[in-house]
């Protein structure tokens, strides 16, 4: 059996204090009502998903305002997917607006200034994912505005389907290899995406193809180096570390959460019987930095990860 999810269930009636369960659960904002004002009801439940975070949310019609002095407070950031169950909201973000209507699934940053306006009670689903987590899943398609995702797609459907059931996994009981659903989850929400540029994959995404290839071939080398993945994808030293600025991470960042994603992976599936063995396979030069590192980016040691033989 597989672990039961901690879930944070809230329950409120007072709309500002809903309002701090917002801020705390998500990231600073303002709020706005209505002038129609009845009875006001929030009901918010919350899970830890690998690396990512799932949310439940019903309640009445709010609008939410995140400006650049609440980012700069509380310096969070994360993309955020939202399938939108009832209800309806009007988004606004980098000079982008438009209107989510109900069983549509859109996507937006915490890092930018937002205006959500909810104009009637609703129900939705979210998933928030943090900004590295993202880059190693879909490379250089940087979501620098929000946008929704197109229906007509399967990977649209199949992401709206898969979050509908992801929002329902504490009723389902324990989950099994929660890292190893949550990446394979990422991976179909960045498949959804929208290419925002409007134009077709460009050499940044072939030289992350041609980066991962090399980084999962040669995953055991602990000497791997920023010149080496420079000289694989036939770029300048310069080039590779101005691609990844544009990231906000380090190559060797980069390469670290492939090695740690790729090592929790291998430890879950029981491809390796002890912390050692998968040190030295995933690139690590002593099981004490591996342990500490693994613990770091995933809340629990790789010996608690070890599946049973």
């Amino acid at each position: 059996m597989g672990a039961l999810p901690a879930v944070a269930s809230f329950q409120e009636s007072d709309v500002e204090a809903w309002h701090d369960v917002i801020c705390q659960r998500f990231s600073r904002s303002n709020f706005a009502r209505g002038t129609r004002r009845s009875k006001f009801s929030g009901h918010l439940r919350q899970f830890a998903f690998g690396e990512a975070r799932i949310s439940s949310i019903d309640a009445s019609p709010l609008t939410y305002i995140r400006e650049k002095q609440e980012i700069s407070a509380d310096h969070v950031d994360g993309f955020v997917f939202m399938l939108v169950k009832s209800g309806t909201v009007n988004v606004s973000q980098s000079d982008r607006r438009f209107v989510v209507k109900p069983g549509e699934l859109f996507v937006y940053r915490h890092g930018l200034p937002f205006n959500l306006e909810f104009l009637s009670s609703y129900k939705a689903i979210s998933i928030w994912v943090p900004p590295e987590v993202m880059d190693v899943h879909c490379y250089s398609r940087s979501i620098s505005s929000p946008a929704i995702l197109n229906a007509s797609l399967a990977n649209t459907g199949l992401a709206a389907s898969m979050m509908t059931h992801l929002g329902c996994l504490p009723e389902f009981g324990g989950i099994q290899y929660s890292q190893l659903l949550s990446n394979a989850a990422i991976d179909v929400l960045a498949s959804a995406l929208p290419d925002q540029t409007g134009s077709p994959v460009g050499r940044t995404d072939h030289i992350f193809d041609i980066l991962k290839d090399y980084v999962r071939q040669y995953i055991d080398d602990s000497d791997l180096s920023p010149e080496r993945l420079a000289t694989a994808a036939g770029i300048s030293l310069r080039t590779l570390n101005r691609i990844f600025a544009g990231r906000a991470m380090t190559p060797m960042r980069w390469v670290s959460h492939i090695r740690l994603n790729e090592s929790y992976a291998a430890l879950a599936a029981g491809k390796h019987s002890s912390v050692i063995e998968a040190t030295f396979a995933y690139g690590f030069k002593d099981s004490s930095h591996f342990s500490r590192t693994f613990s770091a980016h995933f809340g629990r040691p790789p010996s608690q990860v070890i599946r049973p033989g």
